[in-house]
């Protein structure tokens, strides 16, 4: 660590705080566009954690154990900080801005110690890496995903968190294997289970880096023993209180079937709209580092983690949306600085500092004015157009089956999360994140044809149906069952989402399930 700590000491003590501070500063300014934004995921964690702070387990819908929140951890935190009866949105959203802030933080600090390391081996310029420190550490605080997650009360900003805290344990440990990394990374499995894939690297360095059979089986041991303890103890828990240990959420997502490029192309999209500058000086200096490192473990597992979670997310057919990607974006993010500071020393070095010094500049002003666009066009107007969404329409339709329908009443809907929370009753869900037997009907049909033909019939007969699409009534042209719907209410709202931009209707059925009867037997 003294390496570490002597080669930053220009960028410590006043002149770091005041970065971290604009870092900081700029994270909330970008934040206080989006500050509106939640997202109805949000509120199946909450609708989970609710019951488990009410003594009812951690379950969707009450007397269903049904394995459907992938983030149990962040689950079971906000259930047992709701036992001090705070509000548990309030809670979910100020600890997803903490981290978020943190997580700024913990791009700073992981940059520096890079930048340490590059000055040690001769590839920077020194005042060429004070510069990238301060613009890598703004341009990450200005990331248009990273503010719109961090605004949701989802469990992404804490997901990063762990995985930059546990690569800069990697880095100051100059070297040797990080126990504090093994702690960090088995946590942040349980918050999003694509951080798995961070404990497989982990132990793979620890099996193929060089040293003795009893030092291997040390430092694998070392990766294993949180898993055993963090993860272990979780599935445990899993199998016995759910019968299985994997998420039907996953099985739901796979069920899209998201062709493999096509995903891989959502992803490129995505990472390029706000990461684009240090995706490409990555590619463009990788070589040269790897060169100069000599394929250091912690930086090829890194370098590895960029890869293979893409690859994962294609592979399993999950589509690879933004809260996802911030599990490697701010990885990503510090090794393109990385990649820009050793390409602008090599310009710096031949005689021309002022054109290195501008090409950190050029970068970084670039990397700030494209996730300000990217706000402003398109994070920014759809996130006031969900809170409009959720507060005009979900939520007083939800209040309103709380308030007029009977405890047991049944309602099947796509949109699950404002429902199970605000409405309080049984809830069908229609796109298969929290209800165990119809994964295979979408799978079959897609939400389409299940709604429509109503495959689901057989499963399940829900007292309601809401049908969310952008066009109105279509039940009632497209459904053989329009004649056994009575339309209760339709709410047309705009701006669906960031990849259905088109305007939306929410419609309430209830349903004559004599006449459905009479209709299949015919």
């Amino acid at each position: 660590m003294s390496i570490v700590l002597a080669g930053s000491a220009r960028r410590s003590g006043a002149r770091r705080l005041v970065g971290l501070l604009l870092g900081v500063a700029v994270f909330a300014l970008a934040w206080w566009q989006v500050r509106m934004f939640v997202a109805d995921d949000t509120f199946i964690h909450l609708t989970y954690a609710k019951h488990l702070r009410d003594g009812e387990g951690l379950v969707f819908n009450l007397g269903e154990r049904v394995y459907g929140t992938t983030s149990p951890l962040w689950s079971l935190a906000l259930g047992a900080l709701g036992w001090a009866r705070l509000d548990l949105l309030l809670i979910a959203r100020i600890l997803s801005i903490v981290f978020g802030a943190l997580t700024v933080m913990m791009v700073s600090r992981l940059l520096c110690d890079l930048l340490a390391r590059m000055e040690e081996h001769r590839m920077v310029e020194p005042r060429i890496a004070d510069l990238v420190w301060l613009m890598g550490t703004l341009a990450w605080a200005a990331d248009a995903w990273m503010a719109r997650w961090s605004a949701s009360g989802m469990e992404s900003s804490l997901g990063a968190f762990l995985v930059m805290a546990g690569f800069s344990a990697q880095i100051r440990a100059e070297g040797r294997h990080s126990r504090a990394t093994a702690w960090l990374w088995a946590a942040a499995a349980l918050i999003r289970p694509e951080a798995t894939l961070l404990v497989g690297l982990l132990g793979l360095r620890a099996i193929f880096e060089a040293g003795s059979r009893v030092q291997r089986a040390r430092r694998l041991g070392m990766v294993a023993l949180p898993a055993i303890a963090i993860g272990g103890a979780w599935l445990a828990y899993a199998a016995s209180f759910y019968g299985t240990v994997i998420p039907i959420t996953f099985a739901s997502k796979a069920s899209e079937q998201t062709p493999l490029l096509h995903n891989l192309g959502v992803q490129a999209s995505e990472i390029a709209a706000t990461r684009g500058v240090e995706a490409l000086a990555l590619l463009a200096g990788v070589p040269f580092l790897l060169r100069r490192w000599r394929m250091a473990g912690p930086h090829l597992v890194a370098l590895v983690w960029l890869i293979a979670l893409p690859l994962f997310y294609a592979a399993t057919h999950v589509l690879g949306i933004t809260r996802y990607l911030l599990l490697m974006t701010p990885v990503l993010a510090c090794y393109g600085w990385v990649s820009i500071a050793y390409l602008a020393s090599v310009i710096a070095g031949r005689g021309a500092f002022r054109w290195g010094r501008g090409a950190v500049l050029a970068a970084g002003l670039l990397a700030l004015a494209v996730n300000a666009y990217v706000m402003a066009r398109w994070v920014a107007p759809q996130a006031r157009a969900f809170d409009r969404i959720v507060h005009e329409t979900l939520i007083p339709t939800a209040q309103w089956f709380h308030d007029f329908t009977p405890k047991e009443t049944q309602i099947a809907i796509q949109h699950v999360g404002v429902f199970g929370y605000y409405a309080e009753r049984n809830i069908l869900d229609l796109s298969g994140l929290v209800t165990s037997n119809l994964t295979d009907l979408l799978a079959a049909y897609q939400y389409d044809r299940v709604i429509t033909e109503f495959r689901f019939a057989d499963r399940a007969r829900p007292d309601y149906l809401i049908d969310v699409v952008n066009e109105p009534r279509r039940m009632l042209r497209q459904s053989p069952f329009a004649p056994c719907l009575d339309l209760l209410e339709e709410k047309p709202y705009d701006f669906r989402g960031l990849r259905t931009p088109e305007p939306g209707y929410l419609t309430v059925y209830r349903v004559d399930w004599s006449c459905v009867d009479a209709k299949r037997g015919g």
